[in-house]
């Protein structure tokens, strides 16, 4: 049995942007349907599923501007569950809530994990499912509890005919 230890170079926060003066976006990824819902709220409600109990909800949010892999749904197949790919959440139809970093007051991961009082195997467990999906906890901000709609920049939706995001009216 392998003991794995936690270390803080597993948390690869992205650099320090303000430093450097350009602007950080980070997006919500969802499904249209949630995207619906989540409009009709004014609120993005923090994931409550599968956390510790000690563990505080969090509303997570991506600096990956093309797709966050762990936003990608699970499906219940005749073999069991599966994760969907980028194409067939396209075709459910998928939306992203965009944000300032800086003014929305994100934490990065490292920071995030602390606020949140996330296991530390929790942690790595994370980590792990991530990058097995191609994602990387860089691109992983977030806030601890609810997130108002009011503080977005946009709400886009992925036109799948055009292979790019638009904003939404």
């Amino acid at each position: 049995m392998s003991t794995h230890v936690f270390t803080p170079s597993m948390l690869t926060d992205p650099p320090d942007y303000r430093r450097r003066g350009m602007p950080t976006i980070a997006y919500h990824y969802t499904t249209a349907a949630h995207a619906a819902a989540i409009l009709e709220a004014g609120v993005i409600h923090p994931a409550e599923v599968g956390i510790g109990v000690t563990e505080k909800p969090v509303c997570w949010f991506s600096t990956n501007r093309t797709w966050e892999p762990t936003a990608c749904k699970l499906a219940v197949t005749e073999h069991g569950l599966r994760r969907l790919t980028f194409p067939e959440m396209v075709k459910v139809g998928i939306a992203r809530f965009t944000v300032a970093v800086e003014t929305a007051e994100l934490l990065p991961w490292s920071a995030l994990v602390i606020a949140a009082n996330i296991d530390p195997q929790m942690v790595l467990g994370m980590v792990r499912a991530g990058r097995k999906q191609g994602a990387h906890p860089k691109h992983w901000w977030g806030i601890v509890g609810p997130f108002k709609v009011e503080n977005c920049l946009s709400v886009e939706r992925f036109n799948p005919a055009a292979g790019s995001w638009e904003v939404q009216a």
